[in-house]
């Protein structure tokens, strides 16, 4: 049976902790039938006064006492971060709320700017809970990429990269792998690509290497963008090679099963019993491996990594798409168009 439309007595009492701290609630932009109450949005500054964001509150009452309160901060720039908390005690919720401090949801570096919104449950007196990550979204020169973090343990995050545009890139495929071991490689898709990040430990744990992943990706993504293509190459090159030999690592398993099986025949008499019982686990050890990657194991050889040679990361619509490694040349591939 759905709640009751909030009465004028429940709307009088709920916004009795907002009110004894200069918030006053929206009328307009309620919805009494809906329990859901807008205050009206103050002016916070951060990084000493040179952003003034615009802030929000949202306090959904669902039926059973327990109360969601949602802040959203809007910044100049236009991209928003929220903070979600929940709990019973309208009092606690809103002094927890507070006590988060704008700047942790925006990072504004050279050439990015990084948000992040949160989760925070109050324990059972009203006690503050941990502070956890939901999404962090890294936007700089053209390009957006997107964090969702599940709150499942063991399960990894998944990323998306667009265009915030209708600029066209070409990326290779390495383009995040190389960032380390927990990156996925980009898979395309109609706008853009998706990848994964593994994400370990407990969620405060996963909050803190996700934040830093953050943090990463965004210089990362600064730097690579701002020069040209042929300097990725050059500059991260032991990191590509890196990524080809983990992606092909399926395959080097397979060719290992193949190549081990027929040596134990051969030499079981002539080894000495360590380094045959070593030799015998040699393709247990390559399964193993495989089952630890970031992605399910494809048998391919990736693509080498080369050098790119297009002049920018941009393509216009008559230029040639992205090969699997990456921009190509107009003049290599003449026949293409893009799609």
């Amino acid at each position: 049976m759905a709640a009751p439309p909030l009465t004028h007595h429940d709307i009088v009492a709920l916004v009795e902790p907002f009110a004894r701290r200069g918030r006053h609630v929206d009328l307009a932009a309620s919805q009494r039938h809906e329990r859901r109450l807008v205050f009206k949005p103050p002016i916070r500054e951060i990084n000493q006064g040179q952003h003034e964001l615009h802030e929000t509150l949202q306090l959904d009452c669902p039926a059973g006492g327990s109360y969601r309160l949602t802040r959203t901060l809007t910044h100049p720039e236009g991209v928003q971060a929220s903070l979600r908390a929940q709990g019973r005690e309208l009092g606690a919720l809103l002094a927890a709320v507070e006590a988060v401090p704008a700047d942790r949801h925006f990072v504004v570096g050279p050439g990015f700017t990084i948000t992040r919104s949160y989760t925070l449950n109050l324990a059972t007196g009203g006690s503050v809970g941990a502070l956890i990550l939901t999404q962090g979204t890294v936007r700089v020169d053209g390009l957006a990429l997107t964090l969702n973090v599940p709150a499942v343990r063991r399960v990894a995050a998944a990323v998306t990269l667009e265009p915030t545009s209708s600029a066209s890139f070409a990326l290779p495929e390495d383009f995040l792998a190389v960032l380390g071991w927990n990156w996925a490689r980009l898979v395309p898709r109609k706008q853009g690509w998706t990848s994964k990040l593994r994400l370990r430990g407990s969620p405060v744990q996963r909050t803190r290497s996700a934040e830093a992943a953050l943090d990463r990706a965004a210089a990362h993504l600064a730097r690579t963008l701002a020069d040209p293509p042929a300097h990725y190459h050059e500059r991260l090159r032991m990191a590509r090679w890196g990524v080809f030999f983990r992606r092909g690592i399926p395959t080097f398993t397979a060719l290992a099963l193949f190549g081990t099986v027929p040596l134990f025949a051969r030499f079981r008499d002539a080894l000495p019993t360590p380094v045959w019982l070593a030799l015998y686990h040699v393709p247990t050890l390559f399964v193993a491996v495989s089952f630890i990657l970031q992605e399910l194991p494809r048998f391919e050889i990736p693509p080498f990594p080369r050098r790119l040679n297009a002049s920018g990361w941009r393509q216009h619509p008559s230029a040639p798409p992205a090969s699997r490694d990456g921009p190509v040349d107009a003049e290599r591939h003449p026949q293409r168009t893009v799609t």
